[in-house]
């Protein structure tokens, strides 16, 4: 699952910019499943030669799992993890995760 964390803030009062940044993650992962070697174009540019030539076959493995989606599902499964973990007292409703006011980006 793909999470990109801000603040309800920048949510509020820039909506913008968060949008900007959830349809640039879709087109990205539309991109990368048409096409795994474009992940190496961006390797060759940060990693060594031979980290690089493994990237688009990693993409590849993964990109039937590329879906910008956060689902009720997973929000209620990172709950369980975190109660067991006592990293929270209680669950955390999935709007207060997620910002579902921007579903129609993820799911178009």
């Amino acid at each position: 699952m793909i999470a990109l964390t801000t603040t309800e803030r920048l949510i509020d009062e820039r909506p913008e910019i968060a949008a900007g940044a959830v349809r640039a993650i879709v087109r990205a992962q539309k991109a990368l499943k048409a096409d795994p070697s474009l992940a190496t174009q961006i390797g060759n540019r940060l990693f060594p030669a031979d980290e690089a030539a493994l990237i688009a076959g990693l993409i590849a493995w993964d990109a039937p799992f590329y879906d910008a989606n956060i689902s009720a599902e997973a929000v209620a499964g990172l709950n369980k993890f975190a109660l067991a973990n006592g990293l929270t007292a209680e669950p955390i409703a999935y709007d207060r995760l997620v910002a579902s006011q921007l579903r129609d980006l993820w799911t178009a």
